[in-house]
């Protein structure tokens, strides 16, 4: 009856955070990913990300955390976008 109250039930997935000016001229939602622990977007998440974007129109982010003792390059992330959003 409460699809967005059970997680496993709901539609999509909420951010990681909210970050915005205290004066409240800006704002966006922030996901954060780790690569130490192979986290990648789900498709949950996407669909949070999307609507979020599209009904308030603000920005949304995607960080990749690096532990501080990894090397690490930009060509590590692959980023791949669901072809199919919509189960």
């Amino acid at each position: 009856m409460f699809p967005l109250r059970d997680l496993k039930k709901a539609p999509f997935e909420e951010t990681d955070m909210l970050v915005y000016k205290p004066d409240l001229t800006e704002l966006k939602f922030v996901e954060v990913k780790r690569t130490d622990t192979g986290d990648r977007l789900r498709k949950k998440q996407v669909k949070g990300l999307l609507l979020l974007s599209c009904f308030l129109n603000v920005d949304i982010d995607v960080f990749v955390l690096v532990p501080n003792e990894i090397e690490y390059n930009t060509s590590q992330i692959i980023w791949e976008f669901p072809t199919n959003i919509i189960d």
